[in-house]
């Protein structure tokens, strides 16, 4: 989590939402962009994670609100 969050806001992502539950859920912002990641940990025999991320493109016009 720490690893993405850094890498992230490197690139100018901003941090708008975390959620965990066992698994992590972050919310990701920057102008005409949204980024939603997973992370799932498996405690299995390898200590499998997995991460998957989802990037869209804003559809409304972000000029109006502040990042």
């Amino acid at each position: 989590k720490n690893f993405i969050i850094g890498s992230m806001k490197r690139n100018q992502w901003k941090l708008l939402s975390e959620m965990s539950y066992g698994n992590t859920l972050l919310a990701f912002v920057k102008p005409n962009k949204t980024c939603m990641v997973s992370i799932t940990e498996s405690f299995g025999r390898f200590g499998d994670t997995e991460v998957a991320l989802y990037v869209t493109a804003s559809v409304q016009n972000s000029e109006k609100y502040s990042y």
